[in-house]
């Protein structure tokens, strides 16, 4: 019985293995605001957001040089340097603070002013 390696492929620029597509098919939630995300960081997170987190939790072997950098950069071996790199340092920097500061103001506002209060004491209702 012949052995049935996974022969890489190229999508746009980017070798990858079957593993590797199933999780650039995938869609990506980002877990946290995307607010504070430019157009362009937005774009790369949609495209290949759960093929980072993939390469980074060792679900998928990284198959270049280039995704072995990814990899080290998120373990804490150098800091990151590629627009890929940084984009997914901002998210897990995102996802980090939303969950230390889900308690917040942001997340719980009260404004006095829609309080509610007994009929009686309003201005309105009392007599003249």
């Amino acid at each position: 019985m012949e052995s049935h390696e996974q022969q890489p492929i190229k999508i746009s620029n980017l070798e990858t293995t079957a593993s590797h597509r199933q999780f650039l098919c995938r869609p990506f939630l980002f877990k946290c605001s995307s607010v504070i995300f430019a157009e362009s960081e937005l774009k790369q997170l949609r495209r290949f957001g759960s093929w980072m987190e993939a390469l980074v939790a060792g679900l998928i072997e990284p198959t270049s040089q280039t995704q072995q950098d990814f990899c080290e950069c998120f373990c804490g071996d150098r800091e990151p340097s590629t627009s890929f790199e940084l984009t997914f340092q901002k998210l897990l920097h995102r996802r980090e603070f939303e969950a230390e500061n889900f308690n917040s103001a942001k997340y719980r506002h009260y404004d006095t002013a829609e309080a509610w209060f007994a009929r009686s004491a309003c201005w309105r209702s009392r007599p003249e």
